[in-house]
């Protein structure tokens, strides 16, 4: 039986650029989910980390919704505000497939470690799209308080 090509694979490899453009919106989305879950795990609201960083709201909003360019600076200075640091982990595709299956496999037995969703708090993403076992570069980022 031959497994057909989801829309997220069909786009991924129809060129480099398609597959540049969904590792760079993996990567925001990652970070971006790391640091709200850590805003979430400490109950601090947009508001309150904004009033922390001299900045607006909007700002807030727009780094976290992905709408902003997030520099290294500013991941750096929201988690510093969140007392909390970013590790970044480059990893090969064996390495990240790896990862995505023991991260399925911990998901589905049961566990007593503090969940956000289905993720453990201490760890934010591993490949967090493609839900399946993609190709490519995976990253990790751990948001730890």
């Amino acid at each position: 039986m031959t497994r057909q090509m989801t829309t997220y694979e069909s786009f991924r490899s129809a060129s480099v650029q398609n597959r540049h453009l969904l590792r760079q919106e993996e990567l925001i989305l990652e970070v971006t989910e790391a640091l709200s879950e850590a805003m979430i795990r400490q109950g601090i609201s947009k508001a309150e980390l904004a009033r922390r960083l001299g900045k607006t709201k909007g700002f807030v909003s727009q780094i976290l919704a992905g709408g902003r360019n997030l520099t290294l600076r500013t991941i750096a200075d929201v988690a510093d505000t969140l007392e909390c640091q970013v590790r970044v982990q480059v990893l090969s595709q064996t390495d990240a497939k790896s990862m995505e299956i023991g991260k399925i496999l911990m998901m589905t037995q049961p566990t007593s470690m503090p969940t956000w969703g289905a993720i453990p708090t201490r760890f934010a993403a591993v490949q967090r799209m493609p839900r399946g076992l993609g190709q490519g570069v995976g990253s990790y980022v751990e948001v730890a308080a």
